[in-house]
């Protein structure tokens, strides 16, 4: 199954809503709100029982998007790209490259 995943997709693609509409967020609010996608992708997409413990954004970008590291329950750190838009209901997107 997970080479299946491999093959149809070298990204995968998780959205999440955070907060209310209209707000702006902060990185640390962008690194909260990923912790829980990331354990989203990981329970339901992977089947793992590992959990996100921390997500910390290591390089920003212009257009919202965010190079990151999610350290898991295993103490492994997994690099994930984030995007966020702050004009779409404040949507926070989680990639986890393969």
């Amino acid at each position: 199954m997970f080479k299946k995943k491999i093959v149809f997709g070298w990204l995968l693609i998780f959205g999440f809503i955070i907060g209310l509409s209209g707000c702006t967020y902060s990185e640390s609010d962008i690194e909260e709100s990923a912790v829980s996608v990331v354990n989203q992708i990981l329970h339901e997409q992977n089947n793992s029982d590992l959990d996100c413990e921390e997500v910390i954004i290591t390089q920003a970008y212009d257009d919202n998007t965010y190079d990151a590291k999610a350290t898991l329950s295993d103490s492994s750190v997994i690099n994930i790209n984030i995007e966020y838009y702050p004009d779409k209901d404040n949507y926070v997107y989680v990639e986890i490259p393969y």
